[in-house]
């Protein structure tokens, strides 16, 4: 309907709009600024807002700019309980099968995480 009315190439307001189309609003801007700070600097970061804010598009933005020769994605999407539910998702997000204790699973986190950035050269 807004595609007629509008004579719009694409679907308005969908959740996976292409980030080249989206509105760069300062404070939007700012966020994915801070974002490729936190890359560039290897650093951990939290970001809150309302519901439909933008952070989920902000980071797919983000994403979209880093090459995947140098840099592994986990992405954590599901509430977590406590440390070895982090761990845990971390595993599974790097295809490791996860031992059953939360110190053996954190450790194989920190395997793996130093196996690719020093074999591959590749960013976490």
């Amino acid at each position: 309907m807004l595609r007629a009315a509008f004579n719009l190439t694409d679907e308005p307001f969908t959740k996976d709009i292409k980030t080249v189309n989206l509105y760069m609003h300062p404070l939007f801007k700012e966020m994915i600024d801070r974002m490729g700070m936190l890359f560039i600097n290897r650093g951990i970061g939290l970001f809150t807002g309302e519901v439909g804010c933008g952070k989920s598009t902000a980071i797919r933005a983000v994403l979209e700019t880093l090459s995947p020769q140098t840099h592994r994605v986990v992405y954590l999407y599901r509430g977590m309980d406590n440390v070895g539910a982090f761990y845990t998702q971390i595993a599974a997000g790097l295809g490791i099968i996860p031992k059953f204790r939360k110190s053996d699973v954190a450790n194989q986190v920190l395997a793996a995480i130093e196996e690719l950035y020093t074999s591959r050269r590749s960013r976490q």
